[in-house]
This record gives C-alpha cells, sequence and structure tokens, in this order.
C-alpha cells in the first residue's frame, strides 16, 4: 500500500500513520505512535499548568465579579440588548443637550437683537421740526402784538403777544416738544419754555399754576398750565406767548394763522 522507500529510517516493528496529502497521490507526512503519545502528555502537561494557574483566580471571593461581569455581557449582548440601549440613551442625551443649547443661543441671540434694536432707535434722526406746526395756545383774544413799546422813556420790544384770559384758563402746548426750563418769575408766576428742537423755542409767562416739569417730553395741545388773578403788561388778565428761534424773538403771528 505504501511505497517501502517512505519508511527506510523507520523501525520495521513500530507502528506508523500515514498522512496523505490531498492529490491522494503520495503522503504529506506521518506520525509514529510514539510522536502520538508524547503530543498527548504534552497537551495534558499544557492543560493542568493552565488549570494550576487558574485555581487563584477560581476561589470564593472572585465569585461575585464573575457573576456580575457575566450578567452584564449577557445584558449588555443578550436579548435584551443593552448595548443598544445605551446608544440609545446616550442618543437622546445628545439630542436633549443640542436642544437646550440652541434655546440658550436663541435667548442669546433675541437679547442681542433687542440692544441693537435699541441703539438703532437711539441714533434715529428725526425728522427738522417745521414752525407751521405751531397752533393756538388759547383761544383768547389778542389784546397785544409783537411790537416797540415806551417803558420809562425809553421803547423796548415786546416779544410775543398777550393773550386775554379769565383767570385759571388752562394753556395749551402749541407744538410738541420737551421741557426746556420752568422759572418762578416776580408774583409768584411762572414762565415755562419748550424746545420744539432745530432752533426752535416757544415760551409761556405770567402762569400762575403749572402742570409740567423740567426735561418732560408733551404732545401738542397737552395743557402746561394755567392763568392766574394777575394781569399782563396790558394790564388783563391772560398770560404771554412768545416764540424764538435761534434765540431770536419771531412775531407769532407770521407763524401761527389767524392769531
Amino acid at each position: 500500500m505504501f511505497k517501502k522507500d517512505y519508511y527506510r529510517n523507520c523501525d520495521i516493528n513500530e507502528e506508523v500513520i500515514v498522512l496523505p496529502n490531498e492529490s491522494g497521490k503520495r503522503p504529506a507526512g506521518f506520525y509514529t505512535t510514539t510522536n502520538l503519545i508524547k503530543i498527548r502528555q504534552s497537551f495534558k502537561t499544557n492543560i493542568k499548568k493552565f488549570i494550576d494557574n487558574l485555581k487563584p483566580f477560581l476561589i470564593p471571593k472572585y465569585w461575585p465579579i464573575y457573576l456580575l461581569s457575566f450578567g452584564l455581557g449577557l445584558y449588555l449582548l443578550g436579548p435584551s440588548h443593552g448595548l443598544q440601549k445605551i446608544y440609545q440613551w446616550k442618543l437622546q442625551v445628545e439630542q436633549q443637550r443640542d436642544k437646550n443649547f440652541s434655546v440658550v443661543t436663541l435667548r442669546h441671540e433675541l437679547s442681542r437683537l433687542k440692544q441693537q434694536l435699541q441703539i438703532e432707535q437711539s441714533k434715529r434722526i428725526e425728522p427738522p421740526f417745521d414752525p407751521h406746526s405751531f397752533s393756538r395756545p388759547a383761544l383768547g383774544p389778542v389784546v397785544q402784538g409783537f411790537e416797540w413799546t415806551g417803558f420809562h422813556k425809553s421803547w423796548r420790544l415786546h416779544p410775543g403777544v398777550d393773550i386775554s384770559m379769565p383767570p385759571g384758563s388752562n394753556v395749551m402746548a402749541a407744538a410738541a416738544g420737551t421741557i426746556l426750563k420752568i422759572e418762578k418769575i416776580v408774583g409768584g408766576n411762572y414762565t415755562v419754555t419748550i424746545d420744539h428742537g432745530n432752533g426752535w423755542e416757544s415760551v409761556y409767562s405770567n402762569l400762575a399754576d403749572i402742570q409740567v416739569q423740567d426735561g418732560q417730553k408733551l404732545i401738542k395741545g397737552v395743557i402746561i398750565g394755567a392763568t392766574g388773578p394777575a394781569g399782563i403788561q396790558s394790564k388783563m388778565p391772560g398770560f404771554q406767548f412768545g416764540i424764538y428761534h435761534d434765540q431770536q424773538p419771531v412775531d407769532p403771528k407770521n407763524i401761527i394763522e389767524g392769531l
């Protein structure tokens, strides 16, 4: 069955196991019974050494760790799909964190836009004041106009118009503006000056009572005070109304139609 020259160096009394190659034409190698016994003994020795090395780790105090590891592995890789659940939980946490971050970012952006809007509004240039927006501050008759009058053997300009009204009558702002100053004059009456912008101001004198304060913003027609019993230059009860442009008096009749 086997070619003789393959076993020239073998003992004829020794059993030979021949392993043929894939083609079947000639054996790829052969093992004797002695070699197989040696291999088996070597294998048993290695197994015994492995078990002896493993014995220190098989004492009872390590069993809880092994059980815990086994349970954890079973949870992560077993039917419970624990590893997948952990991935899903991590993804949900990241999504929630991104959502919270987005909300905070939007709030900061909204706050920034509000501040920018306030800055832009503060920089907004209001249109120049139009003097033709002046109207009558009261409905009383004009008893003295914008003219030169004699005073103690001299002449001086009467820088406005005197409007006669009963005591306690309301006086209104002739145009929108801001209270520039309030002065208390001789006799206990008040003079109120309103700044309308673009160099235009209006002055209301001989007011017995005022209802405004310094720096107050006014709209056209709001009540600024009331007349008192004391007379004006014409010796009639009422108040004096004047208009100034760049600190120079202007005849109100040239601006307010029908005054």
